[in-house]
């Protein structure tokens, strides 16, 4: 197994490890996350950030885990994120040294700390050995933007000023980026950045192999097998799992009678909850267990657990009010805290994927439809959501943005949306919130049946390669899961789109899951395993798209990686939790979500 380094960064930033306390409550964001800021253009930052165009983030707790949660580095690990020239965060690019900027929060702040510049001012005695100059940034809770630049100092004996630290930087600019400069770093500072980039490439080299062991686990799958794992489907009751179709009615061979056709994704409605939490406990845990016994992969629960009206758990979780009247109660640093006690109940039962929150702006067009389902504004609905995004990631748990780009007062359950929207009111009122909240890496982004004017106007966006790969992918840079809404509404059904029509369009345009209503889905495998074999073009979709749903599986805790003497392999995943300590943890989380709630709703 590769050897990395455990010692990550020098003595200069050992002081900034006082300044972390409080850094979960200030911001809805977790430790370890990808957050997204621009930088102001001034030219000086500007070069700084060019030149250096990475970025780490400095965890609470001196643990670091990498987003797919595939590498853990300990004693006092760092995590890259690259940025582009203007200091937006692209993504996660691994672990590695101190070659870049550093960032922390503490008292509301976030702060890029510069520990090169420091040690050269160092060397010329500038400032002493124990500070670390930083620029300071203030950040809107509301949209995670910085929106203030400003300066501090950390130091044993004394503070600098940030405009002693901008006069020195000017009047040794040529000696902080000259080669005479690099010539006064120390060895250990040498040293230093070798096992640095030692680290990245191992890093990097084990991601390949990781990807390629991936696919090797893939492809020991059945094609059905594979291809199921793209759905996610309604089950049926709410005891004993049990599968209602066998491969057979996919492939019409009499020897694949005995094997089930298990979905890649459960979902819950109402009447699949049970009485009482035990209950509820004891049929996810029944969905596992069948599929141990036919050596499948287990697949993930989804739920939709807004709250409000939209809430499968109520009576088994503690309180959960809408989207709308948690704004109007809470902050956004509170509402995290009530989604944390939900996500720790939900985690508990067995579920892996909330189906929430609604990431649409409330406007007139969609507030007969939405109500109180939305958070209300732009502002409100960028922070709440990624308070709420937040929480459970920390949880563990994915949760969905929907419904992308939006909807109008039409409820597609009958009938198809049409907006009608010019491009420029498209950008700024549907699409704005979920480019802002994309670098919170959702597990998913849940789109609608809507037909938008302005964007390929005669194609459902759940079907639209615009709207999917220009736009989702490509231009808003989503990684995650990209899921349909439910194939069998009235929305596509009466215009044109019949499901299993809909479901080879969805995997064309770059869909990832197929979310059906209905609890047989013979039928729709049957047709893409028969398009795939015709179109090798389409194959690759559906392939590209099954890769995806295994590595959530693997962020879900349903696979996981093993070492095996001779490279990574992927395997299921064994329960590593009992029953009961499940149980004694959702009875606290609820009882302390209970109470938290009851003291801080006035």
């Amino acid at each position: 197994m590769p050897v990395y380094p455990k010692r990550m960064f020098g003595a200069n930033l050992g002081g900034l490890k006082r300044a972390w306390h409080g850094l979960q409550s200030i911001c809805p964001f977790p430790a370890g996350r990808v957050y997204s800021m621009n930088v102001p253009a001034c030219l000086f930052w500007r070069k700084l950030l060019e030149s250096t165009c990475q970025i780490v983030l400095l965890p609470r707790n001196g643990e670091a885990s990498q987003s797919e949660a595939t590498f853990t580095l300990r004693s006092g690990g760092v995590i890259f994120l690259e940025l582009d020239n203007w200091g937006v965060i692209k993504k996660p690019l691994g672990i590695a040294g101190c070659a870049a900027l550093v960032m922390y929060r503490s008292q509301g702040h976030i702060s890029f700390v510069l520990p090169l510049i420091a040690a050269k001012l160092q060397a010329v005695g500038w400032l002493r050995r124990s500070t670390a100059c930083a620029l300071s940034a203030r950040v809107d809770n509301t949209c995670g933007r910085v929106v203030k630049i400003g300066s501090m100092g950390y130091s044993v004996s004394m503070k600098i000023h940030w405009a002693y630290v901008f006069v020195a930087g000017l009047a040794f600019a040529p000696l902080l980026f000259s080669c005479d400069a690099h010539e006064r770093v120390s060895l250990r500072e040498k040293q230093f950045h070798e096992k640095a980039l030692e680290t990245y490439r191992a890093l990097q080299t084990q991601k390949r192999e990781q990807e390629q062991a991936l696919i090797d686990f893939l492809h020991t799958r059945s094609p059905v097998e594979r291809i199921s794992q793209l759905f996610l489907v309604n089950i049926d009751g709410d005891k004993n799992y049990r599968a209602l179709e066998t491969v057979a009615a996919v492939t019409g061979k009499p020897e694949d009678a005995a094997v089930p056709l298990v979905p890649g994704g459960c979902l819950f409605f109402s009447y699949n909850i049970a009485p009482d939490a035990s209950g509820l406990m004891d049929f996810t845990d029944s969905i596992h267990d069948f599929c141990a016994r036919y050596n499948l992969v287990a697949p993930y629960c989804a739920v939709d657990q807004e709250g409000g009206i939209v809430n499968r758990l109520r009576g088994i979780t503690s309180t959960l009010p809408s989207a709308m009247r948690v704004s109007e109660l809470f902050t956004p640093e509170d509402a995290m805290v009530l989604y944390r006690f939900q996500a720790e109940q939900m985690a508990a039962l067995g579920f892996h994927m909330n189906l929430a929150p609604v990431a649409e702006v409330l406007t007139e067009e969609n507030e007969p439809f939405l109500g109180n389902r939305s958070f209300g504004g732009t502002g409100r609905v960028v922070s709440y959501c990624m308070a709420e995004l937040s929480a459970f990631s920390r949880c563990g748990l994915g949760a969905v943005l929907k419904h992308f780009p939006g909807n109008t007062d039409t409820d597609p359950h009958t009938g198809l949306p049409e907006i009608a929207l010019d491009a420029a009111t498209v950008e700024s009122t549907l699409v704005a919130p979920f480019a802002a909240l994309v670098h919170a890496r959702p597990a998913g982004i849940l789109m609608s049946h809507a037909r938008v004017k302005a964007y390929d106007g005669a194609t459902p966006s759940c079907l639209s390669s615009a709207w999917v790969r220009d736009v989702l992918r490509d231009r808003l840079g989503f990684e995650g899961l990209v899921i349909s809404d439910d194939i069998f509404m009235a929305a596509l059904a009466e215009n044109g789109f019949p499901p299993r029509t809909a479901s080879v369009q969805a995997v064309r345009a770059g869909v990832d899951v197929i979310m059906l209503s209905e609890k047989y889905f013979a039928p729709v495998v049957a047709m893409l395993l028969e398009e795939a074999e015709r179109d090798e073009s389409f194959a690759l979709c559906l392939e590209l798209a099954e890769r995806n749903v295994l590595r959530y599986k693997i962020a879900a805790g349903l696979l996981e990686w093993t070492w095996g003497g001779e490279g990574w392999e992927l395997c299921v995943a064994g329960r590593h939790v009992t029953r009961e300590k499940r149980l004694d943890r959702f009875l606290t989380a609820k009882a302390e979500g209970q109470r938290w709630y009851e003291s801080h709703r006035f």
